[in-house]
């Protein structure tokens, strides 16, 4: 599915420097809610002595000659597939064969990505490469674009008055958000997905009624959740975030309940999402520092140290102080964050503590920034 000129408002537009800084989440969607946990990347080391096919992976990339700079980024953005992630053993040993015969490991991770979000099966990663088209590749949804050209656009389309027509009517650009997430399952198109909504089919209905029907991906953890839990879980408005509590139960291996219960107190998983990202790329470019095999440029340092800088001086600038900055830090929130919260806190008159709430109530960005907080 193509969402045309719909994009996420971000009062303060700063673009950091951070090119080889990477902490992956594959995807727009957060990749495959439903991967297999048996023979996953937990076994795959990111190691030239102890694995030989992670060495195999590096000596066909060093191969091709690259430039130090995308070398090291195609080593970060590989490392953190693998520790994100965490690929099945078969995909990890699929996308290495490709990558070893000459096609792009980039390009490959985020087809992955996109792939994960479907019922397809692996080959269709090949299918979109091989269709790669520098037109379609332009911008930040090439990967989806080329898809929807080789499955003759399965999962339908929306143009600007369809995304103005759903919101007239009620829905929110969250809802075309998870929606555009699940109609790559390829069993019902965005539009039918939004009507169901509309009709008042609760997110989890929804989704559980897709995945009944999926054939290349594993019997989830939502549909296995017992006939009360599903009752209880219906009130969850946020399908964005359900799909979430999968990622993040399976990635954990925790309970979902505990997720959804989450969900049903009216709490964001954004806190949650960030501290995984966090602590499963601890070390990680060190790791890869160490073996030679990436390194930050000192000009991307001197503008990254910089950029860091202006924006805490934005922030600090709006009367958030070191301390406050510190402590969203440790939950989670990152610069950008905390700018977008204190300017929106700054143009609705309230505090950054409201706004922070708000957002942890699964309200996105863009509505706090038009709607506000509730008084």
């Amino acid at each position: 599915m193509k969402i045309r000129k719909i994009k996420v408002i971000i009062l303060i537009a700063i673009i950091l420097a951070i090119n080889t800084m990477i902490i992956f989440a594959v995807s727009s969607g957060n990749a495959d809610t439903t991967t297999s946990i048996v023979a996953s990347s937990d076994q795959y080391e990111l190691s030239l002595d102890k694995n030989i096919k992670f060495k195999g992976l590096v000596n066909s990339i060093e191969a091709k000659n690259l430039k130090k700079e995308e070398f090291y980024n195609q080593m970060a953005k590989y490392a953190s597939l693998i520790k994100n992630i965490k690929p099945t053993m078969i995909e990890i040993e699929y996308i290495n064969e490709l990558a070893a015969s000459g096609y792009d490991l980039g390009k490959l991770i985020d087809i992955y990505g996109f792939w994960k979000d479907t019922d397809d099966d692996i080959n269709m990663i090949k299918t979109i490469y091989d269709a790669y088209d520098p037109e379609l590749a332009q911008g930040d949804y090439w990967v989806e674009e080329i898809y929807n050209k080789v499955t003759d656009y399965k999962t339908g389309v929306l143009n600007s008055d369809d995304i103005d027509t759903y919101l007239e009517k009620g829905l929110t650009k969250a809802d075309i958000a998870a929606a555009n997430r699940l109609c790559r399952l390829g069993k019902l198109s965005i539009q039918q997905i939004l009507d169901k909504k509309l009709t008042g089919m609760s997110w989890l209905e929804i989704i559980d009624q897709l995945y009944s029907q999926v054939k290349n991906r594993d019997k989830t953890l939502l549909i296995s959740l017992s006939a009360s839990s599903k009752e209880k879980y219906k009130e969850i408005k946020d399908g964005n975030g359900i799909l979430d509590a999968e990622f993040l139960a399976r990635r954990n291996s925790k309970d979902i309940n505990t997720y959804l219960d989450n969900l049903v107190a009216g709490k964001s998983l954004a806190v949650e999402k960030n501290q995984y990202f966090k602590d499963n790329t601890e070390g990680m470019l060190e790791n890869l520092r160490s073996q030679g095999l990436w390194d930050e440029p000192q000009d991307i340092k001197e503008k990254n140290q910089k950029a860091f800088e202006d924006l805490r001086k934005k922030i600090k600038d709006n009367s958030v102080s070191d301390e406050e900055i510190n402590i969203l830090k440790d939950k989670g929130y990152n610069e950008l964050d905390i700018l977008n919260a204190s300017e929106m806190a700054i143009k609705h008159r309230t505090t950054i503590d409201r706004i922070i709430m708000e957002k942890e109530k699964g309200t996105t960005w863009d509505d706090i920034a038009i709607k506000g907080v509730e008084q």
